[in-house]
């Protein structure tokens, strides 16, 4: 019997088949007359042996029996169906690292606009200065540059400096130089102004980090931070002095 689906399984050895019978809301096996849900050929009735294959689609313990013999020779017993075991595949893949051409030495700086101790008001506007300067090596050096903020602001694409656009992934974050690589000569700087309109909260930060394809002779100087104080709105209420925070 199989509680998990509420059916019987007996051996009918006369007629060489297993025969599947629906119990309903019946805890005992049927009467013969029940219908026949599906068989199982079993071989030749005067087989010492016979097998058949029967599918489990879950796992679990399914007792069964011989109806026409039943406990009298003990032919009751259980079927222990355990989860099929879980394979894992492996593919070797080469991953081929190719060195860009040249050296450099990149460097980037940030610097925000208003800048501290002044704070920028809630709504208003927040520009952010990222030079980039190649110190040193190869001149001219093709780069791009990445500012993540950090704070509540609203960035608008058509306010972005040209080259520059979001990134279609990371929240709050201006990709510069992907599409059209910014070329850097050595000693002259590229500033990209960055604006973003404030929101509400205590600072705003951005983090620039610049990168090329020659190898930086010093990349400690890759990366830069600046921050800006947020000043909220003035709070007031009917009958009472206006309190700036």
């Amino acid at each position: 019997i199989d509680a998990a689906t509420n059916r019987a399984y007996v051996a009918d050895y006369s007629n060489n088949r297993v025969q599947v019978f629906d119990l309903g809301t019946a805890t005992t096996p049927p009467a013969t007359g029940a219908p026949t849900v599906s068989s199982f050929t079993l071989g030749a009735s005067t087989a010492t042996s016979v097998t058949y294959q029967l599918t489990f689609n879950n796992a679990g313990s399914f007792p069964y029996f011989c109806r026409q013999h039943g406990d009298i020779y003990g032919m009751r017993g259980t079927v222990n169906v355990t989860a099929a075991p879980v394979t894992t595949k492996t593919r070797d893949i080469t991953l081929n690292i190719i060195a860009g051409a040249g050296s450099t030495d990149l460097a980037v700086t940030v610097n925000p606009t208003p800048a501290t101790p002044s704070p920028a008001a809630v709504g208003s506007v927040a520009t952010f200065t990222v030079t980039i300067s190649n110190l040193s090596g190869t001149t001219p050096v093709t780069a791009g540059a990445n500012i993540i903020f950090n704070g509540s602001v609203s960035i608008i694409p058509d306010n972005l400096p040209i080259g520059c656009g979001l990134d279609p992934v990371v929240n709050q974050t201006v990709n510069c130089g992907l599409s059209s690589p910014i070329s850097i000569a050595r000693g002259t700087p590229v500033q990209l102004l960055v604006p973003v309109i404030v929101g509400f909260g205590r600072t705003v930060t951005a983090q620039a980090f610049v990168a090329s394809g020659a190898a930086d002779t010093d990349p400690t100087n890759n990366q830069a931070t600046a921050m800006v104080q947020v000043r909220p709105r003035p709070f007031s209420r009917n009958g009472l002095p206006v309190i700036i925070p």
